[in-house]
């Protein structure tokens, strides 16, 4: 079996495997086939049967006793903690913004940012883990006192609240642990670079959790808006702005968790084809994932609908 072939079964059987995981006694056909109809409802038994006969010849589950197993996964007593953390319960996401500083050099780019707030918010399915840490904000440092922040709020703030670079970027770092999704409005072109790069001179890894940039499906969900920037859009999909500042990182990232969730009832009100195209076509999107997932689609029911046969 190829290689393009392989990955593909794997993607299309991935919802059965995770069913079969969850039993690591072990489960029959017959049990199986019955949770996956339950669970899959708009999926043919047919297309159950044929997923079911792939992801055994691919070895990705086995039969052994007239019982099915996970490759690997036999004898298991249940989900295993991921990250120190307890077993998910939903999908996890965090919405992400920093502020920064520009100060000019004498050498080509001729200017130099750095970030001295970040803010993140927790967001998505797993209500325990959200409700664990919800948000978190820290001011960072500057290289001197010629770095000047303009915003006397943020600025005054900053000169009492700061703590060296390293060790701001540690906590941001544990308080994504565990996310699948990390999430920044126009995250491509400023957040996440900026983040990056603090982390590397720091010789910290990158933040964990999937990139995905909402300046994108805030262009595919509302494309007419007026303004893609987040506080105009904000107001123009009516997410509510109310006790926020604009041009801080921790109220930016809350209201970029408020439109996410207006995006998300967004797609909800799609009709059933189009939210099933989507999935379909952009089956291993992050962004569209996070999207669905927020909308209360399970993720596995969008991959058993929008898988194509192998």
């Amino acid at each position: 079996m190829g290689t393009s072939e392989g990955s593909a079964v794997s993607t299309a059987a991935a919802p059965l495997v995770r069913l079969v995981a969850a039993y690591p006694e072990g489960i029959t056909v017959a049990e199986l086939l019955e949770a996956a109809r339950d669970r899959f409802k708009r999926v043919p038994a047919q297309r159950l049967t044929m997923l079911l006969e792939q992801a055994l010849s691919a070895r990705l589950l086995h039969e052994r006793d007239g019982l099915l197993f996970v490759v690997g996964g036999e004898g298991r007593t249940g989900p295993e903690p991921q990250d120190g953390l307890e077993p998910r319960r939903g999908a996890r996401a965090v919405a992400i913004d920093v502020e920064t500083v520009v100060h000019t050099t004498a050498a080509a780019p001729y200017v130099e940012r750095r970030i001295f707030q970040i803010g993140a918010v927790r967001t998505g399915t797993d209500a325990a883990w959200v409700a664990g840490q919800p948000r978190i904000e820290v001011f960072l440092s500057l290289p001197g006192e010629d770095w000047v922040i303009h915003d006397r709020a943020l600025r005054e703030r900053q000169q009492v609240e700061a703590t060296d670079p390293r060790t701001a970027l540690e906590r941001v770092h544990a308080f994504c642990t565990g996310t699948d999704v990390l999430l920044a409005h126009n995250g491509i072109a400023a957040d996440f670079p900026l983040l990056d790069e603090a982390c590397g001179r720091e010789n910290l890894p990158v933040l964990p959790g999937e990139r995905v940039d909402s300046l994108y499906l805030a262009h595919c969900v509302w494309p007419l808006a007026r303004s893609h920037r987040l506080a105009m859009l904000a107001d123009s999909c009516g997410a509510d702005r109310s006790g926020l500042r604009w041009h801080d990182a921790a109220d930016d990232a809350e209201l970029l968790v408020r439109v996410m969730a207006q995006a998300a009832d967004e797609f909800a009100g799609w009709p059933g084809e189009l939210r099933a195209l989507v999935s379909a076509v952009c089956l291993d999107s992050p962004a569209w994932n996070v999207l669905r997932q927020l909308a209360g689609g399970p993720a596995d029911v969008a991959e058993m609908d929008g898988a194509t046969d192998a």
